[in-house]
C-alpha cells in the first residue's frame, strides 16, 4: 500500500523514541529479562469466560498489560456519530480497533517476537489444535512491515457479565449517547474491561514525559504512539479458541508525521467551486453604460454578470496508566 505520511521519517522517529523508558511492562523487552519467568501463567477468570495472562498467585494476581510504540496505520476510534445499523444480537461485535506498525524498526519486531510466546503459552493451555492461529494483524502496512491489530469491545451482554455494573459511556466516546440507548435497551452494559483510555504525550527534558488525558479524535495515521494492551483467549464454538490483543490506552507521542498526512490529504480534497455559466446570454457592445440581455428578456448591468461570474474561491486521567517518566 502507498502510506498518506513520511515512512522514512516516521521510522527515523520510532527509533528515537523506541529508546526512551516505557510506561509500565515494555512487550520489546519482555524475553530479555526475568518477566517471562516470573511465576507468569494463563489462568481461567470468569464472568466472561477468558483466558489471561496473570503474574502472582492467589488474590495478589494481576493481568499482565504490556506496552508496545509504533506508528497508527489503520484506525476506527470514536467518537461515534451515527448509529450503527446491526441487530441487538451483534452488538457485542461492536468494537474501536488500531492498527500499529514499527515500519521494520527493531524494538517493534522483538514486541511481536514476544507476542509470538505468549500465543505459545496460551496455546499450550488447551488441547492440542483447538486454539486457532495468531496473525498480528490482518493489515498490509506500508513496505509490507510487520503490524499489530488491537481493539476492544463497547459493551458486553448482561448475560455474560450478571454481577458488572454498567459505566456510562464518555461523552468524547458516545457524545449523541448512540451507544448508552443501544446499551440499555439491549440488555448489554459497558464495563470498565471495554475502557479505552487516551493521552497526549509531552516531552519536559531528557527521556522525560509528561501524558494528559486527551479525546479519542486526537489520533491520526502516521502518528507515532505508545499503546497499552493485554492478551486474552475467548472460547468459540465447537471447542475452539481463539487468542485476542485487547486495546486498553493510546497516548500521542510524535504527530508531526500524522498532521502533515492529515494536511496534504486535507489539500488533495480542496477543489474550487466552478463560476455558474451563463448560456445564450445575448450582449449590445458598446460605450458607457452596458446592458446584457438575458434569455428570460431581464436585462443586467455588466457589474451584476461580472458579480455572477467570479469564481468562488475554496480554500479519565488515570495514574495508574501514566504518570511523569524519566530514564
Amino acid at each position: 500500500m502507498n502510506a498518506p505520511f513520511d515512512v522514512n521519517g516516521a521510522r527515523e522517529a520510532l527509533e528515537v523514541i523506541s529508546e526512551e523508558t516505557t510506561n509500565g511492562l515494555s512487550l520489546s523487552n519482555m524475553l530479555q529479562g526475568a518477566v517471562w519467568s516470573d511465576g507468569i501463567k494463563v489462568n481461567r477468570v470468569d464472568h466472561p469466560t477468558t483466558w489471561r495472562l496473570l503474574r502472582g498467585i492467589n488474590e495478589d494476581q494481576e493481568e499482565l498489560v504490556f506496552t508496545i510504540r509504533g506508528v497508527i496505520i489503520a484506525k476506527d476510534l470514536p467518537p461515534v456519530l451515527q448509529r450503527p445499523r446491526l441487530s441487538a444480537g451483534r452488538y457485542k461485535y461492536l468494537r474501536q480497533s488500531l492498527t500499529i506498525s514499527g515500519l521494520g524498526t527493531t524494538k517493534f519486531d522483538q514486541a511481536l517476537a514476544a507476542a509470538t510466546e505468549i500465543y505459545g503459552a496460551f496455546d499450550r493451555t488447551f488441547p492440542d489444535g483447538q486454539l486457532e492461529s495468531w496473525s498480528a494483524s490482518g493489515f498490509i502496512s506500508p513496505g509490507d512491515f510487520s503490524a499489530l491489530d488491537a481493539s476492544n469491545r463497547y459493551m458486553i451482554p448482561r448475560r455474560d457479565v450478571p454481577k458488572a455494573q454498567h459505566q456510562p459511556f464518555p461523552p468524547h466516546v458516545d457524545p449523541k449517547r448512540i451507544l448508552e440507548e443501544m446499551a440499555i435497551g439491549s440488555e448489554h452494559v459497558h464495563t470498565e474491561e471495554n475502557s479505552v483510555f487516551y493521552f497526549t504525550s509531552h516531552l519536559v527534558g531528557p527521556g522525560k514525559r509528561t501524558f494528559v488525558d486527551a479525546p479519542p479524535q486526537t489520533f491520526r495515521i502516521g502518528d507515532i504512539v505508545e499503546v497499552q494492551v493485554s492478551f486474552v483467549a475467548v472460547p468459540l464454538k465447537g471447542d475452539q479458541y481463539k487468542m485476542l490483543t485487547i486495546l486498553h490506552s493510546i497516548a500521542l507521542l510524535d504527530g508531526s508525521f500524522g498532521q502533515s498526512a492529515s494536511m496534504i490529504k486535507k489539500a488533495q480534497q480542496t477543489t474550487q467551486v466552478i463560476p455558474k455559466i451563463l448560456v445564450n446570454v445575448k450582449r449590445r457592445i458598446g460605450y458607457g453604460s452596458m446592458e446584457v440581455e438575458s434569455e428570460g428578456g431581464g436585462k443586467r448591468s455588466r457589474m451584476e454578470v461580472d458579480d455572477v461570474a467570479k469564481p468562488l474561491v475554496a480554500g479519565f486521567t488515570n495514574q495508574l496508566h501514566f504518570g511523569t517518566t524519566s530514564d
